[in-house]
């Protein structure tokens, strides 16, 4: 009787398609962060100086500790961002005063701390323009006519300004 000889090869077949399965199976369920923008337009270069110095009421200052904590105007108890910062620009947009933001940041700040009240201050100017078309027009930003808007832009120009803390 003859013996059968036993195969030492493996099928690798199957395991060429359970490879694939779990490459598609990682493809399908891994999510990529996606980055967060922030459109911001900067003003066209200049190389004039002010020389004359501004009014501290036309200052909304906001500071970012090495923490990244948030204090508004020296208010150590920031709950709400956006609605703290409304709320200090609003004054000034009523007086008709060209409001400046300016930022204090501790050189330990995260970007990720900074683009957080950029965003902050978007979102505030935006309820500023939806404030001021209901207090000056009595109508809803959206549905305003092109000059209406432009009227509401003219009142809402804010500069905003960066300044670095020294630390010692």
């Amino acid at each position: 009787m003859k013996s059968r000889k036993l195969s030492t090869a493996n099928n690798t077949g199957a395991m060429a398609d359970v490879a694939f399965l779990l490459l598609i199976f990682f493809m399908v369920v891994t999510t990529f962060n996606k980055d967060y923008k922030l459109a911001t337009s900067l003003p066209p270069y200049s190389e004039k100086s002010i020389a004359a110095p501004i009014a501290k009421d036309r200052i909304l200052s906001i500071s970012l500790n090495g923490s990244n904590e948030l204090m508004i105007q020296e208010n150590n108890k920031v709950t709400d961002p956006t609605d703290d910062i409304f709320r200090g620009l609003k004054p000034m947009i009523n007086r008709d005063i060209k409001p400046i933001i300016l930022i204090k940041m501790h050189p330990d700040t995260d970007y990720q701390a900074y683009i957080e009240v950029l965003a902050h201050i978007k979102q505030a100017k935006e309820n500023l323009r939806l404030y001021l078309s209901q207090q000056l027009l009595k109508r809803d930003y959206h549905e305003l006519e092109i000059r209406d808007k432009q009227m509401i832009e003219n009142k809402l120009q804010i500069a905003i300004s960066e300044q670095e803390t020294k630390v010692s």
